[in-house]
């Protein structure tokens, strides 16, 4: 065989081994387009030099590189293999799936009528501090002024950021720390086994009487234990029974006086003899007892001299449970000798409660009869409130003398123990009902935790306040000879808030000759005297404003300098300022002592990234901007702003309920209560069936602890390859690769560490949970729980915690 054939015989091969065709599975990341490249073109069209389908050919034998023909051939495979590599690319640049230009996925995704989210500013709520020195203007009124500017104080690596105010808030002195009700009327009802007392009354000890009397209704108890309360000076007293109870507020005396009946502790006479003299034996007869030992009429004898008996109190004389009241008629001192006893006593004569009550101690046994005296009145104190303050009804101590409007925002404070007060949670009152010497706040939503009545308070100087800064711009002159015509403001970025009804509001105003002009999404249903404009976002955030032609809008009239702008600044991430950031006011209102905001700042986000745009503009079309089943409840709720991961689940609880976990921007909370969550419930319920009730609930954050040894290729640095190993994890188990409810096979994670450069080994020595109880530390897989809507739980998201790798040459 000759050299030029050996060399066609090569050429044929290759020739035959190129691609006749692309075969493209479902699910690729890039689609493969190109049937060859600049090697194969070249051989199969030298190949074709060869083949009788071109006989006029035949006599060009070369193939050298140098030849003309060949360099021609060359030259036209090099146009193929760069046609072929465009064409791949536009053929990759047509789908939303595999487009890596952001212009193509954002006019992918406009076909469908979607537009990215262009970015939402961070939200918080504003807690103002007033002026309370005595006489300090201008009074108990303050108004803090719509947009009003706050900045915060910069963190490391942090630039400040600037806040305004929403709505005039009027503040009031009255509203700054509203105290809940920790005390109430104590009411002495049937079943009441305690009774609190002011603490300023003498001691109180166990044993000690206690009289509850309310006009003829009398009821006493023994004291069985005494607790007490400070501050306030109170006491509790703890009952042997329960009362029988009154409804009206009855008198309480105090009977720490004990005595005993004279005779009480008599010898018992069938002991004794009785018969006399010598010889005689000790009887035992049930007959025999002393003459005249049994109570009768209306007097008795105590078994001492007590001093400070009064004529005219009280006594109470109790056998077993059973006590009876009596009014002391006459205290006399007298001495007996009788029952084998002789003593000094004090005798009583006792009268019923009414004028003609015949009194009778025949009933009352000498032995067994208890007699209490001496009655102190003692002043009833309010019952402490013990129970937590929790639901959507607050009662807090006094009547407000300006009650706060429906709507109206508030914060719950709670004390540190270090004689601060820390921000918990953000409420809004619906309704006010004042009366009683207390005032009764109904909340809008439950309150999220359960509070000690005496360790918070409410406060209602609170307003929302979102980030941007508001400037005023003039955009230039308008010209009615110019269609179309258009101006770029000159700050960046635009700053969009969060609407209530979903999506995002610009904040942009454009007026000419002080004329307010209209914002559309395009000129295409825009009259020739619509004052219409568009606004363009481009991606390094500049905004464009455009005008109509004259047919499609309205064109700008004729002016010097008439196009002006007002609009706020600032957007995204850094906005997310942390709990007492913002509290530098740009211009204090008059009255005003300071501000903060109690609580982070939330909703803030970004301009849509290119990856979102593949997965929600599909979503958006699927669902339609509407909610049914509850795929689309998720879907939904992934697309508003604010929200980045979302997961609904059926309550069994209750019919027709969904239960949906959510996460926030790179898993930020989304807070019980707060407006990021109002406002998406505001959304579902206005997108969704008005017969599915939907709670919401922010996601349990959950790591897995991993320890490994990594052995490294000889031609590798051991510490690069262990960093890159670390960054490949995080990648991989980072939130934003993670699922509600998912799972962590250890598989994957040895694939993860396999697919780095320079990794030849690797040995698993840890993987669990970081809350693993189990002694084991290694697991096959692992498991996000999901929600328990029934323990309001809501779903896990499991993550990589602590992890740590060692690195090993390779043998």
């Amino acid at each position: 065989m000759t050299e030029r054939d050996e060399r066609c015989s090569c050429l044929a091969a290759r020739a035959t081994a190129a691609p006749a065709s692309v075969r493209n599975p479902p699910g690729l990341p890039a689609i493969a387009y190109r049937i060859g490249r600049h090697g194969d073109f070249r051989a199969r069209l030298l190949t074709r030099l060869s083949s009788q389908d071109h006989p006029a050919l035949a006599g060009l034998g070369t193939r050298a590189d140098d030849d003309f023909t060949v360099g021609l051939l060359d030259a036209l495979a090099l146009l193929s293999d760069i046609f072929t590599f465009y064409q791949e690319r536009i053929a990759n640049e047509s789908y939303l799936r595999t487009a890596t230009e952001r212009r193509s996925v954002l006019e992918l995704a406009r076909l469908t009528g979607y537009r990215p989210a262009p970015g939402v500013a961070a939200t918080t709520s504003l807690l103002f501090g007033l002026d309370d020195a005595p006489g300090a203007a201008p009074g108990p009124v303050v108004e803090v002024p719509a947009g009003t500017q706050v900045k915060s104080v910069p963190g490391p690596d942090q630039l400040p950021q600037t806040f305004e105010t929403g709505p005039t808030l009027t503040a009031r002195r009255e509203w700054g720390a509203l105290a809940p009700v920790t005390a109430t009327d104590q009411v002495l009802a049937a079943g009441a086994a305690e009774v609190w007392i002011d603490g300023a009354t003498p001691a109180v000890r166990p044993g000690d009487g206690l009289l509850v009397r309310e006009g003829a209704v009398s009821d006493f108890r023994l004291v069985a234990a005494v607790e007490p309360d400070s501050p306030p000076a109170r006491t509790q007293l703890v009952l042997d029974a329960p009362l029988v109870g009154t409804d009206a507020a009855p008198e309480l005396h105090l009977l720490r006086q004990r005595a005993a009946v004279f005779g009480h502790n008599a010898p018992d006479p069938c002991l004794l003899n009785l018969q006399g003299g010598k010889g005689t034996t000790w009887t035992d007869s049930p007959a025999c007892g002393w003459l005249g030992f049994a109570l009768a009429g209306n007097q008795m004898e105590l078994d001492g001299v007590y001093a400070g008996i009064a004529s005219g109190s009280l006594c109470v004389l109790r056998v077993g449970g059973a006590a009876s009241l009596y009014r002391v008629d006459a205290v006399e001192e007298v001495s007996l000798a009788r029952f084998g006893l002789s003593a000094k006593v004090s005798r009583l004569t006792l009268a019923g409660l009414a004028a003609d009550a015949a009194v009778d101690l025949g009933g009352f046994g000498r032995r067994d009869t208890t007699v209490f005296l001496r009655p102190e009145p003692v002043t009833p104190a309010r019952r402490p409130v013990t129970d937590p303050v929790t639901g959507s009804r607050v009662r807090v101590q006094g009547e407000l003398a300006t009650l706060p409007p429906a709507g109206q925002r508030g914060v719950v404070l709670e004390a540190d123990g270090r004689g601060g007060w820390v921000a918990r949670e953000l409420v809004t009152v619906q309704a006010v009902d004042p009366g009683g010497g207390t005032t009764l706040l109904q909340l809008a939503a439950p309150l999220a935790g359960r509070y000690a009545p005496a360790a918070i308070r409410l406060s209602l100087n609170v307003t929302g306040a979102t980030h941007g800064e508001t400037a005023h711009e003039l955009l230039g002159s308008g010209d009615a000879q110019q269609a179309w015509q258009r101006f770029t403001l000159k700050q960046a970025p635009l700053t969009f808030v969060t609407a209530d009804a979903g999506g995002v509001a610009s904040t942009l105003e454009v007026r000419v000759d002080d004329v307010l002009w209209r914002s559309v999404e395009s000129f295409a249903d825009a009259g020739p005297r619509d004052r219409v404009y568009t606004a363009t976002t481009a991606d390094d955030g500049k905004v464009t404003v455009q005008f109509g032609d004259g047919r499609n809008g309205a064109r700008l009239p004729t002016g010097q300098n008439n196009v002006r702008a007002r609009y706020r600044k600032g957007v995204g991430r850094e906005g997310m300022v942390s709990a007492g950031q913002l509290s530098l006011l740009m211009a204090r209102p008059l009255g005003v002592k300071s501000t903060v905001n109690p609580l982070p700042a939330e909703g803030g986000e970004d301009p849509e990234p290119r990856d979102a745009v593949r997965v929600n503009a599909p979503s958006r079309v699927l669902t339609l901007d509407r909610a049914v089943s509850r795929s689309d409840y998720a879907a939904y709720a992934r697309t508003f702003p604010g929200i980045a991961k979302a997961r609904a689940d059926r309550d069994p609880s209750r019919p027709a309920a969904l239960f949906l976990t959510v996460a926030g921007i790179d898993g930020a909370a989304i807070a019980d209560g707060g407006d990021a969550q109002r406002r998406l419930l505001a959304a579902l319920a206005a997108a969704g069936d008005p017969g599915v009730a939907v709670r919401v609930k922010t996601y349990r954050p959950a790591t897995f602890d991993l320890s490994a040894r990594l052995t490294v290729l000889p031609d590798h640095q051991a510490a690069r390859v262990a960093a890159d190993a670390m960054a490949a994890l995080g990648a991989a188990f980072s939130f934003a690769a993670a699922e509600f409810a998912g799972a962590v096979a250890l598989s994957r994670v040895i694939a993860v560490l396999h697919g780095v450069a320079g990794v030849a080994g690797v040995d698993v020595d840890t993987f669990r949970r970081s809350d693993a109880t189990s002694p084991s530390p290694l697991e096959q897989r692992l498991v996000a729980a999901p929600a328990d809507p029934s323990r309001d739980l809501a779903a896990e998201l499991l993550t990589a915690g602590r992890v740590h790798l060692e690195t090993v040459d390779e043998l």
